[in-house]
């Protein structure tokens, strides 16, 4: 999917906008400037305060977790485990600032993600997923997505989901995951030729395959077979979930 670089200016918006949650006990990607600590009322407003010049702009915002001890990469870790976040976090951007602050007594991630306007959004070559071979730590147990993937069901609770892209002619045929009891039931794949994302994200060269909940500390292999405009091709790997 690209490297990410640190930006000072974007870390400088990301800090902002965390002390605003922090001071008001909001959690959320607006602010108020009639309330302690504004310094813009979106993302975008907030990175150009800072400094920094864009071609595109977004912001991803997750708690470490409800586990005593729960860091900022399990936050990252619940993002990726988030089908529209992990789609977000994933988009090319070349940039990231990050914060860390304490929000009405959780422990909160602001991830401000750029694209400089002198850059374009990177690409990834061929056909990416995450997870890939040999992640660890991913997320057995997923919700709190917003908005929901699915909405007919909003207390819905899923495994780490797989998330696919590639060229937009990329078409997923089968897909499996297996883990020590067996084939993991597929909640859902969404995307172009598969079933229509209700939230109309998954689009053009992106999917995102979600199964139940999995069990945690346990490998799990994935099976993808695809065409992109009509070649086939498959990725073939094994992950594993971390203890929460």
């Amino acid at each position: 999917f690209g490297l990410l670089a640190q930006s000072e200016q974007l870390d400088q918006a990301a800090s902002a906008h965390g002390n605003y949650m922090s001071l008001n006990r909001e959690f959320g990607h607006g602010e108020d400037p009639g309330k302690p600590g504004f310094t813009g009322a979106t993302p975008l407003a907030r990175v150009l305060a800072a400094g920094y010049a864009p071609r595109a702009v977004g912001e991803d915002l997750s708690t470490g977790g409800s586990f005593r001890g729960a860091t900022a990469a399990d936050a990252i870790r619940n993002l990726m485990a988030a089908p529209y976040h992990a789609r977000s976090l994933l988009t090319g951007f070349r940039e990231v600032g990050l914060a860390w602050n304490a929000v009405a007594s959780l422990d909160t991630l602001v991830v401000d993600l750029g694209v400089p306007a002198s850059s374009q959004l990177q690409s990834p070559q061929g056909v990416a997923t995450f997870p890939c071979a040999g992640t660890t730590d991913a997320v057995a147990r997923g919700g709190n997505e917003s908005p929901s993937p699915f909405p007919s069901n909003p207390n819905a609770q899923w495994g780490q989901p797989i998330t696919v892209t590639g060229p937009e002619t990329l078409r997923i045929t089968s897909a499996s995951i297996t883990g020590p009891s067996g084939p993991v039931m597929l909640l859902a794949t969404y995307g172009s030729g598969a079933t229509d994302d209700p939230n109309g994200t998954f689009t053009d060269g992106w999917f995102s395959i979600i199964p139940e909940v999995l069990q945690p500390s346990t490998s799990y292999a994935v099976a993808i077979d695809y065409t992109v405009a009509g070649t086939p091709g498959s990725a073939r790997f094994s992950f594993a979930t971390g203890p929460h």
